[in-house]
């Protein structure tokens, strides 16, 4: 045996040594760190047991000491370093008991697609050469989007985070990167790191892993504190902590990791904001491209369905919005099922909310459901920001992009609830945090949201009475239509034919589109017949005719539902509806319509009423059109008569009677000369 150098540790308060005997006989550096720990060095074989402090690990070290450095962990937060003289030429590092450590999820790597872009900024970030990609099998590939931004600053020991919506595919990107990146002889571990508790048990799980079958009888805290020993005393290692919820969980292990020697460590999280203390090195993740996503559903069925008819792919794909977690459920069902893509798309529209809380075949994970992956993310941000559940549910019956933030300004006053929480400050901050988790995106200029929009229609669909989800209640969806209603019947011009209101209306349309588009008729109320009516007129001005008779239609349907047939809603509703007919050449439904109106204003408002003057020109119209000359005459004959009697001889409305009737004369003796000649 050579003689060794031998000293006792300093403390983690970087306190002077304790008293002790020395002896120094070698040339080597011997570091330990830590309280009661023990140094120990040399450079040929050395044997024997080192313990100290509380629980320690009594391992028995027997190996040539010729690497860099190798290490002995003696107790809670003691790490022993040895650093020996050069070894000899031909001389190998120190071997571990056992493979070297690669812990990853299943199918690592496997069924991967696009993301070029990602994986070379990861490979920026943590000095990944061309010759350490060799393994990527889409190494050579086109490159996908543009999807994030690194920034470099010098680290011992590089320290990246992945941020992106919960189903993005995050940790396929991890997973993925890790398992074609890592070098020969690295160890690598994956760490689910939702909670400061997971990460705890992540680590200690590679401590045990490190010790092998002398860690069956070591307490968590020793495990765990033996990885990080390990981990700070060694180099070419990649620590994966994955879906982390917050910075602060992490920030204990990073702290203790700042001293390490080498190494990486990956994060990935649905949090966008707050890692800029951790590191500079932050990717934003965003929906894979639709060529892309569509690859991903067809490799992942053909793999165990090769040859089914995948027809309708791409459509299915962009009804799930590119999500890959979506897709991957619907790979799932396309793959147990042997049906297609349409079949699941008729599916989802029938039963939605047991198709987004269906896990793909063979994942016993319950929580990976397009449903439940956000539930927990919802749970945590309405912990601190209540109004958080109902911002999203609201967001969720409008369109996917574009919604002005504007929109939301009266919501303090639609709900008494919104007021006890804060009012509109508390709106915008449950905004701030909406996006601080990625669930959704503030535009450049944080005046616009973006929503994907599977978010959108998980959120608007009320979880199956089998699932527990306090986010996805029926009565709270409900509430939040309505409130959604409300808002753009706040927001919308007043008059729909004034042109100085018409960039609002453009820019409203497309979430007034959407908002009749996901809410069944027959759950309409007056607010949303209201916003039909004028939302239908503004169309009609804007020369999109068919659109702005189903606007109306809708609106005269569900006055006449909620309200009666001889409201004057109703009344007014159908009145221009007629018009419309009329415009379009539906001149049956125009006069069907005209005569019904008039006979019902004629009824509840008299004769002489503006309302009914209005009907009894318009029916007018439609006989004029349809040819009964005579019939509409004998009408504007009558409102003249009316007009004169009830206003005066030259007020606006008798002389647009009068020319009215005079044209009608005109057309009508015009046609005789005609017919005489």
């Amino acid at each position: 045996m050579m003689p060794i150098m031998a000293r006792r540790g300093r403390s983690p308060s970087g306190g002077p040594e304790p008293d002790g005997p020395l002896q120094e006989t070698a040339p080597a550096e011997v570091l330990s760190a830590g309280e009661r720990s023990v140094g120990v060095g040399g450079q040929a074989e050395v044997s024997g047991q080192v313990a100290t402090g509380d629980h320690a690990v009594q391992a028995q070290q027997n190996a040539h000491y010729a690497g860099p450095r190798t290490f002995v962990q003696t107790g809670p937060g003691s790490t022993v370093n040895l650093t020996p003289a050069p070894a000899a030429p031909g001389q190998g590092v120190v071997q571990e008991a056992g493979p070297v450590p690669v812990h990853l999820p299943p199918q690592a790597g496997e069924l991967f697609v696009g993301r070029q872009d990602e994986l070379e900024r990861l490979d920026t970030t943590f000095g990944v050469g061309d010759g350490a990609r060799a393994s990527d099998p889409q190494a050579g590939e086109g490159e996908g989007p543009m999807a994030a931004v690194v920034h470099q600053r010098p680290v011992a020991g590089r320290v990246g985070a992945v941020h992106g919506l919960g189903g993005i595919g995050k940790s396929a990107l991890a997973a993925h990167w890790a398992a074609t990146r890592h070098r020969p002889g690295e160890v690598v571990w994956w760490v689910t790191a939702d909670s400061p508790t997971a990460i705890q048990e992540g680590v200690a799980g590679l401590g045990a892993a490190l010790l092998g079958t002398g860690a069956a009888s070591q307490p968590l805290e020793v495990l765990f504190e033996h990885a990080v020993g390990w981990l700070c005393s060694q180099q070419g290692w990649l620590l994966v902590l994955d879906n982390v919820e917050r910075p602060g969980d992490v920030e204990p292990v990073l702290g203790r990791l700042r001293a390490a020697v080498g190494g990486r460590v990956l994060i990935t999280t649905r949090l966008r904001t707050g890692w800029s203390r951790i590191t500079h090195q932050i990717i934003a993740l965003n929906v894979l491209p639709l060529p892309q996503v569509v690859q991903l559903l067809e490799r992942t069925v053909t793999t165990e369905r090769p040859g089914l008819n995948l027809d309708g792919a791409e459509e299915l794909c962009r009804e799930l919005g590119c999500l890959p977690l979506a897709v991957e459920q619907a790979a799932g069902f396309l793959t147990e099922n042997g049906t297609g893509p349409r079949a699941y798309l008729q599916r989802l529209a029938a039963y939605p909310a047991a198709t987004y809380a269906r896990t793909a075949p063979g994942c016993d994970d319950t929580d990976r459901t397009v449903a439940r992956v956000w539930h927990s993310t919802l749970d945590h941000l309405t912990a601190d920001t209540p109004l958080a559940g109902t911002v999203l549910r609201v967001l969720a019956w409008w369109a996917p992009e574009a919604i002005p933030r504007t929109l939301l300004n009266g919501l303090a006053e639609l709900d008494q609830h919104v007021i006890e929480q804060g009012g509109a400050v508390a709106v915008q901050d449950a905004v701030a945090r909406l996006a601080a988790y990625n669930m959704i995106t503030l535009s450049r200029d944080g005046q616009a949201i973006s929503v994907h929009r599977l978010v959108q229609a998980v959120a608007r669909t009320p979880a199956p009475d089998s699932v527990n989800d306090i986010h996805r209640c029926p009565a709270d969806i409900t509430v939040a239509r309505h409130h959604a209603t409300a808002l753009l019947n706040h927001t919308r011009p007043k008059n729909p034919e004034d042109p100085g209101g018409w960039p609002t209306w453009r820019a409203l349309l497309p979430h007034i589109d959407a908002l009749t588009d996901h809410a069944p008729v027959g759950t309409d109320d007056a607010a949303t017949a209201r916003l039909c009516a004028q939302t239908g007129l503004f169309l009609r001005n804007q020369g999109f005719l068919l659109r702005s008779i189903s606007y109306l239609e809708r609106a005269r349907t569900t006055f006449e539902r909620v309200l009666d047939k001889h409201h004057p809603d109703t009344l007014s509703s159908r009145n221009k509806l007629a018009v419309l007919y009329r415009a379009a050449g539906d001149l049956e439904r125009a006069i069907q319509l005209s005569e019904q109106t008039l006979a019902d204003r004629q009824r509840v408002l008299g004769d002489h009423h503006p309302d009914t003057l209005t009907s009894r020109n318009n029916l007018a119209r439609a006989y004029h059109h349809a040819g009964a000359r005579e019939q509409a005459i004998t009408l504007l004959e009558q409102n003249l008569t009316s007009c004169r009697r009830v206003l005066s001889e030259d007020h606006p409305d008798t002389l647009r009677s009068r020319a009215n009737l005079e044209a009608a004369l005109r057309a009508r003796d015009g046609e005789g000369s005609s017919a005489g000649s």
